[in-house]
């Protein structure tokens, strides 16, 4: 019940305050504390910790303006672990969210190909995160050409 308050008070501590994101998002990656996290909070029967862990994640990572390649590969390896067995719809609707700010700071779009199911699944379910990040990557990746035709 701790770590579940500790996890809401930094989801709020993290919005408009691109310092406090910058420290949080710092010390998630620090270590491999952010895979360690995801894997403990994930092999919880309760998805409720691993939803607000996110929610930080996401949050932190929305309030910074330069998402450093490092930082990315470490958060796509998190979502990987995620997205590697069945997790509820809210989770995997952030995990959406991420991605969109991840593929928003890149022009490689190739490590977000394994996401297309996730999103495929997620529209289909109605989530406007799964289209809205289908739909960037169709634009930036696969019909980016057809302006200049």
């Amino acid at each position: 019940e701790h770590t579940l308050e500790c996890l809401r008070a930094l989801r709020v501590c993290v919005v408009g305050f691109d310092k406090n994101a910058e420290i949080v998002l710092n010390h998630f990656l620090k270590d491999d504390l952010l895979q360690t996290l995801v894997e403990k909070y994930k092999e919880e029967t309760d998805s409720l910790c691993l939803r607000i862990f996110l929610q930080v994640l996401a949050n932190s990572l929305n309030q910074t303006t330069q998402i450093k390649d490092d930082t990315r590969e470490k958060v796509l390896n998190g979502m990987k672990i995620i997205t590697s067995s069945p997790t509820d719809s809210k989770t995997r609707n952030t995990v959406c969210c991420i991605l969109l700010s991840l593929m928003k700071s890149t022009d490689n779009y190739q490590d977000f190909l394994p996401f297309v199911p996730l999103w495929i699944k997620e529209i289909e379910e109605g989530s406007d995160f799964g289209l809205l990040c289908l739909k960037y990557l169709m634009e930036q990746q696969w019909l980016a050409g057809l302006d200049d035709k």
